[in-house]
């Protein structure tokens, strides 16, 4: 409903005791079938914007691989702060715009180019770690490219399954799933995606929103508790 499954999943496994770049294979790889349900979910509510599809799946082909490439090596210290200050100011104001994510707004051609080249930072994030790219994803489609967020829930499902089999297939080349726990997850999340799925399309863009946005705060000041802790 938020796009924020993986805050919940790729912590507690990494909690749990698994070493982190596994947790986070592991988790990406079993998001997959999730991800099939919300899309055809989503797909049947004719929500996504196909015009876009062309230029983000490229995108987040591209930032996913680079992402999932520093995982083995970039300290993940480097990014949770940033990125959680970011959340934090952003999603609260996002909330309170009242007409922010409801109507559909046509911007300029300067304002996408940027929203284009932000998308692409998020989706390095989202290859890197992934909890919390999703939501970042849609709120930069809602911020640059004036779609609803439904609409941008719905247009970010194709490139973020893009990214995510791309991820997954460098952690599987790395050896860094646990296949036996993959399995598991993926029958549960599967689930979860189309129940999720099928709240969303019977809300409207309001409770899309107030869903993503919340989740959105919450990951910021996760993200930041983690840095200090």
């Amino acid at each position: 409903m938020g796009g924020s499954g993986g805050l919940i999943i790729t912590p507690f496994l990494i909690a749990s005791g698994m070493p982190v770049h596994i947790a986070i294979g592991s988790a990406k790889l079993s998001s997959l079938g999730m991800w099939a349900a919300t899309l055809l979910k989503f797909k049947n509510a004719d929500k996504i914007q196909w015009k876009y599809i062309s230029t983000l799946v490229p995108i987040a082909l591209i930032g996913g691989s680079i992402g999932s490439l520093l995982t083995l090596s970039l300290d993940k210290e480097v990014i949770y702060p940033i990125v959680g200050l970011v959340l934090i100011i952003i999603a609260p104001l996002g909330l309170i715009k009242k007409d922010f994510g409801i109507n559909n707004i046509e911007y300029s051609a300067s304002r996408k180019s940027l929203g284009y080249t932000i998308y692409f930072l998020i989706m390095i994030f989202g290859g890197f770690f992934g909890a919390g790219a999703m939501t970042l994803a849609i709120m930069s489609l809602i911020t640059f490219f004036g779609l609803t967020a439904f609409q941008s829930h719905a247009t970010q499902i194709i490139p973020w399954v893009t990214l995510t089999i791309i991820s997954s297939a460098i952690f599987a080349y790395h050896g860094s799933i646990d296949y036996m726990l993959s399995a598991t997850l993926f029958l549960s999340m599967t689930l979860g995606g189309w129940v999720g799925a099928h709240f969303a399309i019977k809300g409207s863009d309001k409770w899309v929103k107030i869903f993503t946005f919340s989740f959105a705060f919450l990951i910021g000041c996760k993200l930041l508790f983690e840095t200090i802790s």
